[in-house]
């Protein structure tokens, strides 16, 4: 599930932060258990203003050896999958027609896309089964009645409609610019994607 995310031409703190902000926004505090951001060993990560914020929301940091990706590597799944299945083959007339298509991505990619490590359904659908399975499994009172169980951040799911902006996830015709010519994505456009886990098993990039 994508919580979080940002897209600009840039690689700085404010990239990454501003990515990690909507998620802590979007998801309510409540788990049984400890947050963990798994990042890379970018200075992004590294910085003061980062690992504040991450202290400040109470999230623990946990960043791989340098030149690999294993410690992050559900963020690097799903920038792969955003690159090859939206930005591959297209071009943009600009960077704000790219961030509307990356908008109804995330949204496709968490409410419609099958997951496969999830029993070929999306994340929406995975999270509002967990959350349903632990209600069921709630503790039991010392007077035989049933304890309400904790509520979880799956709980607080809803799924915001957007409008389309008219872009399909396969091979699609160059978009040109007003004088005619191909006006090509920026390629240093990054993608911070926090991806969090509804359950153990985890959810799919």
């Amino acid at each position: 599930m994508i919580v979080g995310w940002q897209l600009a031409g840039h690689m700085r703190t404010s990239l990454v932060l501003d990515a990690l902000r909507m998620a802590l926004g979007l998801r309510a505090a409540g788990a049984d258990f400890q947050l963990v951001a798994h990042t890379d060993a970018g200075s992004q990560y590294t910085s003061e203003d980062y690992t504040q914020t991450l202290d400040d929301a109470a999230v623990l940091a946990s960043i791989g050896t340098v030149g690999d990706c294993y410690d992050n590597a559900m963020a690097e799944s799903f920038v792969d999958s955003y690159k090859t299945e939206l930005i591959a083959d297209r071009v943009w007339r600009s960077r704000g027609q790219l961030e509307l298509a990356s908008v109804e991505y995330v949204s496709w990619f968490n409410t419609q896309r099958l997951h496969e490590s999830l029993g070929d359904i999306p994340p929406v659908e995975f999270e509002a089964l967990h959350a349903t399975e632990i209600a069921a499994t709630a503790s039991i009172s010392g007077d035989g009645s049933l304890a309400p169980a904790a509520r979880r951040p799956a709980d607080e799911l809803t799924e915001r409609r957007i409008e389309p902006v008219g872009v399909d996830f396969g091979p699609s015709l160059p978009v040109l610019s007003e004088n005619g010519s191909a006006a090509q994505a920026n390629s240093g456009a990054v993608v911070q994607a926090l991806l969090a886990q509804a359950a153990t098993t985890g959810a799919e990039r």
